[in-house]
């Protein structure tokens, strides 16, 4: 078993004055008057492969660890089709939407930073990029008096 930190968030940051050494992964506190630094888990050694790399058996050297041991484990590998028939109730709306779909699908999801800039919640309209704090009060101002004129001209938001 191996024993390692389990940092979950921050709270357990607050009111306790942790450095994070972000370099060398290293968490630095001072606890009832000790310091105390946190380092990452050391890597485990590398295991070393066997002489035989391979772990495909022969149909011979199957049978005969077959008898050499009482219980045997096997994986068999079995081709899968990979073309997906559309059911016939989702094909009218594929068709209808076929400039949504993509040709070819990537291999993976789309980083998150990509997706989180590209989100208009307004077409044309730009959100303040700095936090509320931050602002100064005329500015938000002006950014809630925007705000209460966006609602105002959706009648089912009341101000």
């Amino acid at each position: 078993m191996d024993a390692c930190h389990l940092l979950l968030g921050r709270p357990w940051q607050f009111d306790m004055g942790v450095v994070h050494d972000g370099i060398t992964n290293k968490y630095t506190l001072m606890f009832k008057g000790l310091k105390i630094v946190l380092v990452p888990a050391k890597d485990p050694k590398e295991v070393k492969p066997t002489k035989e790399s391979s772990s495909l058996l022969s149909l011979a050297r199957f049978e005969d660890a077959l008898q050499d041991s009482e219980v045997v484990y096997i994986l068999i590998g079995n081709e899968v089709d990979r073309d997906v028939d559309v059911p016939e109730a989702a094909i009218p709306i594929v068709k209808e939407y076929c400039d949504v779909f993509p040709d070819e699908m990537p291999e993976g999801l789309l980083p998150l930073r990509d997706i989180q800039h590209r989100i208009d919640l307004e077409p044309g309209v730009s959100l303040p990029n700095i936090p509320h704090y931050r602002i100064v009060p005329v500015s938000m101002r002006s950014c809630a008096d925007r705000l209460k004129s966006y609602w105002r001209r959706d009648s089912s938001v009341k101000v």
